[in-house]
């Protein structure tokens, strides 16, 4: 009978679908926001995604993309008030990102006069920290 082989061959084509990933234990979370904020602090610069005559990712904007993966709102929130200006920018895009009335969260943004540099592309700018949060946009 030809039946059960053609169903062994489907089933073993048909692979099976990825493994859903675990919700991540609070300490190795904590462990991997640390890491890239600390990633972050060490960059001078806050970039878009695309910089350069190229157009690549920057370091300190795949350091935020892997921060804002693994953290939580609530961290976002608190570092809101980091001494960094790069990492309170980084966690205000993630939270903008994530729905958060922009309003709000320039309201609660620390030191917004201070000064920092930028680069979107090839341009190469220093703006306030209000400059810079006024002007990114939330989901697209």
């Amino acid at each position: 009978m030809m039946l059960p082989t053609l169903i062994t061959v489907a089933l073993l084509a048909c692979p099976e679908p990825p493994p859903v990933p675990a919700p991540l234990i609070a300490s190795v979370r904590a462990e991997q926001v640390a890491e890239q904020v600390q990633v972050l602090r060490a960059q001078p610069t806050f970039t878009g995604r695309a910089v350069g005559y190229a157009g690549i990712k920057s370091k300190a904007y795949a350091a935020f993309e892997a921060l804002n993966e693994v953290a939580a709102d609530s961290e976002l929130e608190a570092l809101l008030s980091d001494p960094s200006a790069i990492v309170r920018l980084y966690a205000f895009e993630g939270l903008l990102l994530r729905g958060h009335d922009k309003r709000e969260l320039i309201a609660r943004l620390r030191a917004p006069d201070e000064s920092v540099t930028t680069q979107y592309g090839c341009i190469r700018l220093v703006q306030t920290v209000a400059e810079v949060a006024g002007r990114l946009q939330g989901p697209r």
